[in-house]
């Protein structure tokens, strides 16, 4: 039998990678409503934005839970999306919570 453990704890790492037709200069935009408890995104190996300090321990971590957008612009033909998350306060849930939206930046923006 394994011990109990409460899943919502912990840390980890989300991966995307998005393949789009090769457009110079293209505008895409992430919006980030929610993550438990703290959280840093991550395009194509570059931090755009983040809210709290994700860790792999609750003595490192900083706990923060504020939406934020991001905008970015690519000329090749593939996006790699990374959400890094930790959470060590919300015993109740933990992690993406709710929908994250990616589009093109005028489209993301009419939306928020």
């Amino acid at each position: 039998m394994f011990p109990q453990t409460d899943s919502h704890y912990g840390y980890g790492s989300y991966r995307l990678r998005i393949q789009v037709t090769p457009d110079q200069g293209q505008s895409f935009a992430i919006r980030v409503p929610s993550i438990q408890s703290s959280s840093e995104l991550y395009v194509n190996g570059r931090l755009l934005a983040n809210s709290g300090q994700p860790a792999p321990n609750e003595h490192q971590y900083t706990a923060r839970n504020v939406p934020y957008s991001a905008f970015f612009a690519t000329d090749g033909g593939e996006i790699e999306i990374v959400i890094q998350t930790a959470n060590y306060l919300n015993s109740s849930t933990g992690g993406i919570v709710r929908s994250i939206s990616f589009g093109t930046a005028p489209a993301v923006g009419r939306r928020h």
